[in-house]
């Protein structure tokens, strides 16, 4: 399979009247919109803390365990601890996060959301 990565870029241009509504998508079909604003919707189904990785990255399988999850949101401990995020409280929650998709290394897709990111909740 090939791996796809989901940039959230700043506040700033979330608020820009040039950025386009974005494509609503499941994290199923990420793959489909390379180089697009979507808004990415799946369900966490597991969540590992990389304690021992600089950053101590969580990573949120999205629909399907790793490897054969088609996105994975990499959380770094300083934005959930901003966006006052458990991401261990998140799993059977579906969320939603907005930014670029962009192809990445591996199997599965990445989102990796910067500082100005926001990470909601849907159910």
């Amino acid at each position: 399979m090939r791996g796809f990565l989901l940039t959230v870029i700043t506040a700033a241009a979330l608020t820009s009247s040039t950025t386009p509504p974005p494509l609503k998508v499941s994290a199923d079909n990420a793959h489909r919109y390379i180089g697009k604003w979507a808004q990415v919707t799946g369900k966490v189904v597991r969540a590992y803390t990389a304690h021992n990785r600089e950053g101590a990255p969580t990573f949120l399988n999205l629909n399907k365990p790793f490897p054969d999850c088609p996105l994975e949101v990499v959380l770094f401990a300083d934005i959930a601890a901003r966006l006052k995020i458990d991401p261990s409280k998140l799993v059977g929650h579906t969320i939603a996060v907005t930014g670029y998709i962009q192809a990445a290394t591996g199997s599965t897709s990445q989102m990796v959301p910067d500082k100005a990111a926001s990470l909601v909740i849907v159910r």
